[in-house]
């Protein structure tokens, strides 16, 4: 626990700093102990704000991400489609043409 000892050792200071018996520095640790928690409260806050505000970057990140696969599925789809067609059309000109040499004989 390092908040503890930080605190033992304030106590200890300030009665050496302040010339008083370590009861009244303990007074004196008490409301900066106080001080301390409020500060460390603060930046447990802070801290939190900052997660949220990561957690909703990373969030965005993956909504792009997955935008981004989508648009690469339908792209797929739609050059497969494509392909599929061509192939269709490809074989009736071939079958017309066929019908149409077999037809001049």
């Amino acid at each position: 626990m390092a908040r503890k000892s930080i605190l033992k050792r304030l106590s200890a200071t300030f009665s050496d700093a302040l010339d008083v018996p370590i009861n009244a520095a303990a007074d004196i640790k008490d409301s900066t102990e106080g001080a301390l928690s409020g500060v460390a409260r603060k930046t447990r806050k802070l801290a939190r704000r900052a997660t949220a505000a990561s957690k909703r970057r990373l969030a965005a990140s993956k909504r792009r991400l997955a935008a981004g696969k989508r648009r690469l599925a339908a792209n797929k789809s739609r050059a497969r489609k494509a392909v599929s067609k061509a192939r269709r059309t490809v074989k009736r000109t071939a079958r017309r043409t066929v019908r149409k040499a077999a037809g001049r004989r």
